[in-house]
């Protein structure tokens, strides 16, 4: 046995003879204690009856305090407080291990959660003859990598897609799918008529009776959600006192202002249905509003207040609405770029499987989220966002100037 156990096994033996100490004769006295002063009240409780009805109640014997028992206490049972004063004598280490602890608990949780999510069956409903009932309408730049993704995954789950088309090249793009389910729903936002028109066109498909195959028994189309995935990136890096007030006016009218627009006409629908709202919006570059980024940061935030608003709106009427902050993701081959990214820095970027079961989950589990993340640092850059700006700053500043560096490098290269 080396000297340190040994010198473990005293501090067990001191231990040991302080609870029991203190288990035989504190705690022991105090019930003594507070036995005298409960025979003393019920004395004088009797003997005031006795003077107020002009009766003899007799006292009775109350019963004695016994003497002290004789506790055998083993060794281990002052492991806790011997382990209690180790904590005390070696904080750094318990600290180190606590957060093993804790952070092994929380990936083993994080793991799970994963592992079941990846083993969910996720399938939309369909009639008693198999076919497609639910549908899903997607408010967003049809060719953006996120809207196709999207629509692609939701009707290969057996929902019926319709993104909406702001020009003939958009339905051009939407056909181009070729996907019999996944259809273009023509409306002209600064047309109000024309928008309340196809609205009016657009809820007599899903209340029309509709048959699978001949002879089959007729049913109706159900509004299951609205998806709004608005491509809020401005690819301009440019100072604020050099944006163009024409700038600013035609990104906000054709992303925040459409997007709003085109979501406001369909909320009738989505009261009437109890669908779902889900509206995905960046996160990365808001969270740190980089300099050089001012139209995507605000475009971003007036659209998140957009969010906010609509949530507590909505909530009367029992309408849920989520709002989903993406972060990097690798769309393989749906954009040329993408392609390039996947082949050197893939493992910078999320699985657009991630994306696909929380749009999944978000319009049709029982209770969906409020705000979540999902994406390749969607969750880091939340957490930086909200430090204090000084370090944000100073992070900022580090990032550029290793990109300078490394900019300069490959110049001497």
């Amino acid at each position: 046995m080396s000297s340190g156990d040994q010198h473990h096994l005293n501090s067990l033996d001191r231990a040991s003879e302080s609870v029991r100490s203190f288990v035989v004769n504190d705690i022991w006295e105090y019930g003594k204690a507070a036995e005298k002063t409960a025979t003393q009240i019920v004395r004088e409780s009797i003997h005031q009856v006795n003077q107020v009805l002009g009766v003899s109640i007799p006292i009775p014997d109350l019963p004695k305090p016994k003497s002290s028992p004789q506790l055998l206490l083993t060794p281990k049972a002052g492991f806790f407080n011997s382990s209690q004063d180790w904590i005390v004598r070696n904080k750094t280490k318990s600290a180190i291990f606590f957060a093993v602890v804790s952070a092994s608990a929380v990936y083993a949780v994080y793991y799970y959660n994963q592992r079941a999510s990846k083993r969910k069956t996720r399938r939309a409903k369909r009639s008693k003859q198999g076919a497609r009932k639910e549908v899903v309408v997607i408010i967003g730049t049809p060719g953006s990598a996120v809207v196709r993704s999207i629509s692609l995954d939701l009707e290969k789950r057996g929902f019926i897609v319709y993104i909406i088309a702001i020009s003939h090249d958009d339905i051009t793009t939407i056909q181009s799918e070729s996907r019999p389910d996944i259809k273009p729903l023509r409306l002209e936002i600064d047309d109000p008529f024309q928008t309340e028109a196809a609205i009016q066109q657009f809820h007599s498909i899903l209340d029309s009776r509709h048959q699978s195959f001949p002879g089959a028994t007729p049913h109706t189309l159900d509004l299951t959600g609205v998806v709004i995935a608005p491509d809020l990136t401005y690819h301009q890096l440019k100072r604020i006192d050099s944006i163009a007030a024409d700038v600013w006016t035609d990104e906000f009218s054709t992303k925040v202002t459409l997007t709003i627009n085109a979501s406001g006409a369909f909320l009738p629908l989505v009261i009437e249905h109890q669908a779902r709202v889900l509206i995905l919006t960046p996160t990365i570059t808001y969270s740190l509003s980089p300099p050089l980024h001012a139209v995507e940061t605000t475009m971003v935030g007036a659209l998140e207040g957009y969010t906010r608003a609509l949530q507590r709106e909505l909530h009367s009427s029992g309408v849920h609405v989520s709002h989903l902050k993406l972060g990097a993701f690798d769309f393989g081959a749906l954009t040329p770029r993408a392609q390039q990214v996947r082949a050197s820095d893939s493992r910078k970027y999320a699985n657009p499987c991630e994306l696909h079961h929380k749009v999944f989950d978000a319009l049709t589990m029982k209770r969906p989220f409020g705000t979540s993340s999902v994406g390749s640092g969607s969750v880091l850059y939340g957490i930086i966002g909200s430090l204090p700006t000084t370090l944000v700053d100073l992070m900022i500043s580090k990032s550029q100037l290793k990109d300078r560096m490394r900019t300069a490098l490959y110049k001497l290269h």
